[in-house]
C-alpha cells in the first residue's frame, strides 16, 4: 500500500505484484541427467523448454562456467544439439544451458563424467 499525506489525513492505494521465478523460465537438461558418466567423444544433449525462453545456447568446459570443449552458438528454438568433440578420459565436463528470457541469457549448469 502506497499512501499520501493529503490535507492532514493519510490516504492509501493498494497495489499487488507477482514474483519473478526465473527458475520456472528457463530449460532443464533431460538427457543425459546431471552427474552421469558420458561414453566416447560424441554426445547428444537434450532438454525441456522453458516456459519463458525464446532461444538457448549451450557451452561445455573443462571448469566451471568454462566453453572450451564446446560452444553452439545460438540454437534457436531447438531442443538438442549432438557434441563430437568431448574428452574421453574420465574427467569432470561441466555444461552450461543458457535460455534467452526477456532479453537477457539465464542459465542452468550440469556436470558429468566424461567416459572412455
Amino acid at each position: 500500500t502506497l499512501y499520501s499525506l493529503v490535507g492532514g489525513q493519510w490516504f492509501g492505494n493498494s497495489y499487488t505484484y507477482t514474483a519473478f521465478n526465473p527458475a520456472s523460465e528457463l530449460a532443464v537438461m533431460q538427457t543425459p541427467s546431471n552427474g552421469s558418466m558420458l561414453s566416447g567423444n560424441s554426445q547428444a544433449f537434450t532438454w525441456s523448454a522453458g516456459s519463458g525462453a525464446t532461444a538457448y545456447w549451450m557451452d561445455i568446459g573443462s571448469t566451471l562456467g568454462g566453453n572450451d570443449i564446446y560452444q553452439s552458438g545460438n540454437l534457436g528454438t531447438a531442443l538438442s544439439t549432438t557434441v563430437n568433440t568431448l574428452p574421453a578420459n574420465g574427467s569432470q565436463i561441466y555444461v552450461t544451458l543458457y535460455s534467452l528470457v526477456s532479453g537477457q541469457w539465464l542459465y542452468n549448469q550440469y556436470t558429468y563424467t566424461s567416459g572412455p
